[in-house]
């Protein structure tokens, strides 16, 4: 099964976000914005850390590894919705997000906590870890570099009070994902 462990969303972030994608939608125009393939809100989470195909046996031995995470006491942790961004940059974006930013130091507390369960179990970390949620994919060649550099600014600020081990099914409509465990920060 493909897997990714993330930091899942309330409801009241996602409508946030939702409407801050609408935003970005309109500015693009019909055109521009038909060259994006739009996340759905009920997809909109932080990737800790993604796994990809594994098997049933390993999903429960990751189980057993994050069911104590809580003993780590880091707790809710807050953070703020940033600017909007792309990678690799917004003159030839592949993914269209928004920044996280952690306003009290306990994200990447809990990210080095991941990384070392995730290396006990035979993972190495994919690169430097950067948070955000990603909005859109770009399907073809697209330029935001004329979209306003913008950060959501009213009622940004959210938590999230545990970590989610997902899964995640692929179909020709995209991805569908289902939380199969969660632990409590």
């Amino acid at each position: 099964m493909r897997v990714f462990i993330s930091l899942n969303l309330n409801e009241e972030t996602r409508v946030i976000l939702k409407e801050f994608q609408k935003s970005i939608k309109e500015e693009l125009g019909f055109s521009e914005s038909g060259k994006v393939k739009w996340e759905s809100p009920d997809k909109f989470h932080i990737t800790m850390f993604f796994i990809g195909e594994i098997s049933d046996n390993k999903v429960e031995e990751l189980r057993d590894e994050f069911k104590n995470i809580h003993e780590q006491r880091i707790g809710a942790i807050s953070l703020k919705l940033g600017k909007l961004n792309a990678f690799p940059n917004m003159y030839k974006p592949r993914v269209l997000y928004t920044e996280v930013i952690e306003k009290d130091g306990k994200l990447y507390k809990l990210n080095d906590s991941i990384n070392r369960i995730m290396k006990r179990n035979g993972y190495e970390e994919s690169g430097k870890f950067h948070p955000h949620i990603t909005l859109g994919r770009v399907r073809r060649d697209c330029s935001l570099h004329g979209v306003k550099e913008r950060s959501i600014i009213e009622k940004s600020s959210f938590e999230v009070h545990g970590l989610n081990i997902m899964k995640s099914v692929l179909s020709r409509e995209g991805s569908e994902h289902e939380s199969i465990f969660f632990a409590e920060l």
